[in-house]
């Protein structure tokens, strides 16, 4: 059996996000959420709520857009897109946690009752180096292993194993995790023909996605360098606002600031 090693393509985010926020491919996010927490579709089908993705109230902080947030009765559920393994990503998706959480809080609400936080993350990486296609965490003992609380459960899923799994397999699952998202690392127009062929889910998010551009198809993707370029303006940036503070700095030695905030 042949195995087809993908380019390292990544479905753009702005494109991933309309699909999983979009009326027409809400069957699509549905599975998506069900096969991430492993529970049964009927939990989840035809009951989300899609909601505004600025979850921040407070009017003294600034405010925090998610990527796709949806509710229903019992749960909260936050799906992020990640390309970039660092730091900043990992506190901004903590931040939504918290956020999401304090946000059901009200006053003279003495028996808080909160909703559990989902978030899944769609990582173009693997987060622990373990080789893994899903990572689950929670609010754990660290000596007992036992949870501590439901409230807060992240997933991690890394879309870029996917990219030495052999399509035909991935082809073979249906409406399996792994099919469902090879989608966000496969530009081969022919081989995601033959992955929605027969699949009412996935014609409908290839229908969606050629609606949305008139561009080649391979224009739908970042490829490394466009994301090595992103993130460096991003780090250049930064930087550029450091050495401003350090200019202030050696130019007025009675003004304090701490670097490292900018």
């Amino acid at each position: 059996m042949q195995t087809v090693k993908r380019n390292n393509t990544y479905l753009k985010d702005k494109i991933v996000n309309i699909i999983l926020t979009s009326k027409e491919t809400r069957r699509y996010t549905e599975s998506i959420i069900a096969k991430a927490l492993d529970i049964p579709m009927y939990i989840v089908k035809d009951n989300l709520e899609l909601v505004t993705p600025r979850i921040n109230n407070n009017i003294n902080r600034q405010y925090s857009v998610v990527d796709t947030l949806y509710e229903n009765n019992t749960s909260i559920i936050n799906i992020e897109v990640n390309y970039v393994k660092h730091k900043r990503n990992e506190n901004k998706n903590m931040k939504y946690i918290c956020q999401l959480l304090l946000r059901q809080t009200k006053i003279n609400d003495k028996e808080y009752k909160l909703k559990p936080i989902y978030q899944i993350n769609i990582n173009n990486y693997d987060v622990f180096n373990e080789n893994k296609f899903i990572y689950k965490s929670y609010l754990m003992e660290e000596s007992l292993h036992k949870k501590r609380s439901d409230l807060i459960s992240i997933i991690d899923i890394n879309v870029d194993f996917l990219k030495d799994m052999d399509y035909t397999e991935i082809m073979k699952g249906e409406n399996s995790l792994e099919k469902l998202l090879y989608i966000l690392v496969c530009d081969d127009e022919d081989i995601i023909n033959k992955l929605c062929l027969g699949d009412d889910i996935m014609e409908e998010v290839k229908k969606k996605i050629f609606e949305l551009t008139e561009d080649d198809w391979k224009e739908l993707y970042y490829n490394p360098e466009e994301i090595i370029n992103e993130y460096s303006f991003d780090k250049g940036v930064e930087h550029e606002r450091k050495e401003i503070a350090k200019s202030m700095l050696k130019d007025n030695k009675y003004v304090k600031i701490d670097i490292d905030k900018f």
